[in-house]
């Protein structure tokens, strides 16, 4: 089965005033639902999992996927984020999915990314 979806890049600030790179995927075919999707706190969009669950989500999801602090193509230092840190940016990010978008009925996280998810979940509307 060969998955098709378009995807687009879009930059949004993080909660320390760095730009944050990330990509939203169309699945040409109509989404059941909006999903925001956190990586792992040091592995970007080319870690081997993320294209996995990329794949997986954009089948039957708009979703947004993004790189924490300096990780890829996002800014800042890596030095100055933590747990606490990530926590703003995943609200931020579905902030921003819901705006522009819809709200995100699914938050999905790998790794810490999972436990970022988690913690900002209750912040999600």
């Amino acid at each position: 089965m060969t998955l098709s979806f378009q995807t687009k890049r879009v930059v949004f600030m993080s909660s320390q005033g760095s730009d944050l790179d990330d990509r939203l995927e169309l699945p040409h075919t109509s989404p059941i639902a909006y999903a925001l999707f956190d990586r792992c706190f040091t592995y970007s969009e080319d870690y081997t999992a993320a294209p996995r669950v990329s794949c997986i989500l954009a089948a039957r999801c708009r979703y947004v996927s993004f790189d924490f602090t300096s990780l890829g193509n996002s800014e800042g230092d890596f030095a100055d984020t933590n747990f606490l840190s990530n926590v703003p940016d995943v609200i931020y990010a579905a902030d921003c999915l819901c705006e522009h978008h819809g709200a995100p009925k699914m938050l999905i996280g790998h790794s810490l990314g999972g436990i970022v998810a988690l913690a900002a979940a209750q912040q999600v509307s």
